[in-house]
């Protein structure tokens, strides 16, 4: 059977005058050895787009908070 891992993506926006899109990849069980990934960008649509490239993906399915600052998803892979 193969394993499955979860990745959870959120990205933020920092409330700071000129604050940058704060981003990061978790991973979530099945393997220990993959790092969580941080990057900061200064505008929503890069940074929806380096995340999405870190997991191999096009796009992915994100979920916006009431007020527009915070996106998160996660997504399930099988290995």
């Amino acid at each position: 059977m193969r394993a499955k891992v979860q990745y959870q993506v959120m990205l933020e926006k920092n409330q700071e005058k000129g604050g940058a899109w704060l981003a990061h990849v978790k991973v979530v069980g099945g393997a220990d050895d993959i790092p969580t990934r941080y990057s900061a960008w200064g505008s929503l649509a890069p940074a929806k787009r380096w995340a999405a490239s870190v997991l191999n993906r096009g796009r992915l399915p994100w979920v916006a908070s009431d007020d527009n600052k915070i996106f998160s998803c996660v997504v399930e892979v099988k290995l």
